[in-house]
């Protein structure tokens, strides 16, 4: 698998699984031996992660501020959250006053299955009809993921200025407003 481009992580969890099955397997019966065990997973290295410098950080908050929930980007940039941590916040999680946001939840990408039956001849994420089957928000990646954290002032300030405009929006959407509470919403309060 390396040898063809894939990574030693790749590998190394393809190792794993495939070990597991065969052991499965092995207390089941089906086969004598689980050569999985025989052969050797691939030696995993820590990749080192290449934070952004300031100057790309000042670009993309810059760019940002040019859109709605600019704020997200500075939330996840100053204080490391992960997309879906940061799109899963809501405002019971975030404490202004005592300068602290909970991260409990995680944002999940959508699995699709068809609508239509199948009959549209696309695969299920873009069917016309397509209905999604799996929950909006998940546990944290780990349970070291549940934790709470330290709010700046800047950032403070700034996520009070954001449930200002927010509650603009609620005020303007009206009944047309999801009340879902999520501190990064659509136009009407969706996630």
């Amino acid at each position: 698998m390396i040898v063809n481009g894939s990574k030693a992580g790749t590998a190394h969890q393809v190792h794993r699984t495939a070990r597991v099955a065969l052991g499965e397997a092995m207390r089941r019966g089906h086969v004598k031996r689980n050569v999985g065990k025989i052969a050797r997973a691939p030696r995993l290295t820590d990749e080192e992660i290449e934070p952004y410098s300031v100057e790309d950080a000042q670009r993309i908050m810059t760019e940002a501020g040019e859109h709605r929930n600019s704020a997200r980007w500075a939330v996840a940039l100053s204080l490391g959250l992960r997309q879906g941590e940061a799109l899963a916040l809501r405002w019971p999680d975030v404490d202004l006053d005592a300068k602290q946001l909970r991260v409990k939840w995680t944002c999940l990408r959508p699995i699709y299955e068809h609508g239509c039956g199948g009959k549209c001849g696309r695969s299920a994420g873009y069917c016309t009809k397509k209905v999604r089957v799996n929950p909006l928000v998940g546990e944290t990646k780990s349970r070291a993921g549940k934790r709470v954290i330290g709010l700046p002032d800047e950032l403070v300030e700034l996520l009070r200025d954001h449930k200002a405009a927010q509650d603009e929006e609620r005020r303007r959407a009206r009944q047309l407003w999801n009340g879902g509470d999520w501190v990064f919403a659509g136009l009407t309060g969706e996630p």
